[in-house]
């Protein structure tokens, strides 16, 4: 999925959600890993042509409540909406990915912008 693709999807222009269980397993267990605090990003190659497909996960540990945890990953999904434009065009296509957030419940879509363009800088 490229830039070009948010712009013309109404609302947040979210990119396409990974929800096969396997795919989501294998990803965690063998994707490669990058953190820049508050936010972990996992890529894993899919081998599928066409866009990346993503995952948002708020840890059940760390946000107990469930309204908290839809409250980030709309933060998260926000933040990347606003940075997919800068980031590294091999992830951009065909790839598993999943964004975790470590952050507190107060975290400003600002702190996790700038934590996703540190990351698209260690790709």
């Amino acid at each position: 999925m490229t830039a070009a693709d948010f712009e013309n999807v109404k609302g947040f222009g979210l990119p396409p959600r990974l929800k096969s269980r396997s795919s989501i397993e294998l990803l965690f267990t063998t994707g490669r890993k990058f953190s820049k605090r508050p936010l972990v990003l996992l890529v894993l190659d899919s081998g599928i042509e066409g866009g990346s497909q993503w995952v948002f996960t708020a840890p059940k540990r760390r946000y107990r409540k469930a309204v908290d945890r839809n409250k980030i990953k709309r933060k998260l999904k926000e933040a990347l909406r606003l940075e997919w434009p800068g980031a590294p065009a091999d992830i951009q296509t065909g790839k598993f990915l999943a964004l975790i957030s470590t952050a507190e419940l107060d975290v400003s879509v600002a702190t996790l912008r700038a934590a996703l363009r540190a990351i698209w800088k260690q790709i």
